[in-house]
């Protein structure tokens, strides 16, 4: 039901729970061949569209923010060790959370009954801000947060998202999003992973497995402490305005949520939240990720070692390491 052409998992977690409930997402592969046509229309009109991805640590920096008694010091601290180096959001950022889901053309998550719980929880903090944004009453809000917690309602999973996460790694790990615009796409990411990614395009044997010859633009982010960077929104959108790309994929962990809101205002141009892509690209993927099975992590020896790797398994699999 839930297949990708030219992948596979090796994850246990694909092969259990919600990923054998035909019934979770039942128009799965059509909606991945329309997101697919959707895509290229929008570039072909010179139409803007955003995707942005919403996974473990986005619920927890949300948590976070909305002043959850849920969120535990440890899912606090782990944001703020990745991220944003002990950040609280002011008021402005703190909506700007929220107006990056709001302005973005789709908003997803990964098949599973417990990413469904928590989307459930995030759509409740959303339709509070929406409530409050309406009745100008942010600034009450933002000073007393605890304002979102007497929200309970219950969603179906296409209330809270409007498309799987895994089509999005499916078509990253199936090279479809490189192929399909071969030399039109440029990326947003941490600095030391772009890096890689670039000593990586100067050998012909990777731009031939990656089935394009170059990547247009590289928008580099802190790799740590990006949520703080108190210059991110700016330096970001110098740079994509003056991109060449027609379409760029992110990298940004966290740090998204300040600025996703901005980007379709910036460039005309598609915007695709794709998380872990960005580590495979640089040659740090896990294998063990949806539908990362079958990727081959390729890398320049000796070159970054100190990228920052989000998975565990980012060793895993055959390394081809060019010199």
């Amino acid at each position: 039901m839930y297949q990708i052409e030219n992948t596979t998992n090796k994850n246990p977690e694909q092969s259990s729970g919600a990923y054998l409930d035909d019934t979770f997402w039942p128009t799965f592969q059509q909606d991945k061949e329309d997101f697919k046509s959707l895509l290229v229309k929008c570039c072909d009109i010179r139409v803007p569209f955003s995707l942005i991805r919403l996974g473990h640590a986005d619920f927890r920096c949300f948590d976070a923010s909305c002043g959850s008694p849920k969120v535990s010091r440890q899912a606090r601290a782990k944001v703020s060790r990745r991220q944003s180096t002990g950040h609280t959001p002011d008021q402005r950022e703190f909506c700007n959370y929220f107006e990056s889901l709001l302005n973005s053309d789709r908003v997803t998550t990964q098949i599973g009954h417990d990413f469904l719980r928590w989307m459930t929880v995030l759509k409740n903090y959303e339709n509070c801000y929406v409530d409050h944004k309406k009745a100008n009453n942010l600034t009450n809000l933002f000073n007393d947060r605890s304002l979102f917690r007497p929200y309970n309602d219950r969603f179906t999973p296409k209330q809270v998202m409007d498309l799987p996460l895994d089509i999005v790694y499916g078509l990253l790990a199936n090279k479809w999003f490189l192929t399909t615009f071969k030399n039109r796409v440029g990326l947003i990411g941490a600095k030391e992973k772009l890096e890689c990614i670039e000593e990586l395009m100067r050998y012909a044997e990777y731009q031939e497995y990656l089935g394009t010859d170059f990547f247009t633009d590289y928008v580099y982010i802190p790799q740590r402490g990006a949520l703080s960077c108190k210059t991110l929104e700016e330096d970001v959108a110098k740079q994509v305005r003056e991109s060449g790309c027609d379409i760029f994929l992110i990298g940004a962990g966290c740090a998204k949520l300040k600025m996703f809101h901005m980007l379709k205002g910036v460039k005309n141009c598609i915007f695709i939240d794709v998380g872990h892509g960005i580590d495979m690209l640089a040659g740090w993927g896990d294998l063990m990720r949806p539908y990362c099975g079958s990727w081959q992590n390729y890398r320049v020896k000796g070159f970054r070692e100190n990228v920052d790797r989000m998975g565990k398994d980012s060793n895993r699999g055959s390394i081809l390491e060019m010199s």
